[in-house]
């Protein structure tokens, strides 16, 4: 994974240890893509899963934009641990590579940690990408 750095950190809810994969941009860039990983994925599968390292990840690189993949804990469903851990990192690259904006481009759970981060802090989010997310949890928990 070249150029990928990872960013390990502690946070500020539980103390919990958990990691991130930045790849900052190749120029000095401001925006940058946030992908939230799979169901039974973890946060490095932009660059492990062949589907998407060969499709997206050109994607993200000629259009110059910085990513960055979280773990969340390896589940990105959302529950607040994973979304305060999730606000922490956007800051993190807002301060030490100096992101502006952050389109959000994940499928399945990722997808609706998109949706659901987005609704609980939409001043973070410039844009938004869900494939194939669950929109009703409830429903999805009895499936």
């Amino acid at each position: 994974m070249k150029d990928v750095e990872r960013l390990i950190y502690r946070s500020a809810m539980d103390a919990h240890e958990d990691w991130a994969l930045v790849r900052p941009p190749a120029a000095c860039g401001v925006d940058w893509v946030v992908m939230l990983h799979g169901h039974g994925s973890s946060g490095d599968q932009l660059y492990t899963r062949p589907d998407l390292r060969e499709r997206w990840l050109p994607a993200f690189e000629t259009r110059g934009l910085g990513i960055l993949t979280p773990h969340l804990r390896g589940n990105a469903w959302m529950a607040p641990a994973a979304v305060a851990d999730l606000h922490a990192l956007l800051e993190r690259v807002r301060m030490e590579y100096g992101a502006r904006q952050f389109l959000f481009v994940s499928g399945s759970m990722g997808g609706t940690g998109n949706l659901i981060y987005s609704t609980l802090y939409p001043e973070d989010v410039d844009g938004l990408v869900a494939f194939c997310p669950v929109t009703d949890l409830a429903d999805y928990l009895l499936w």
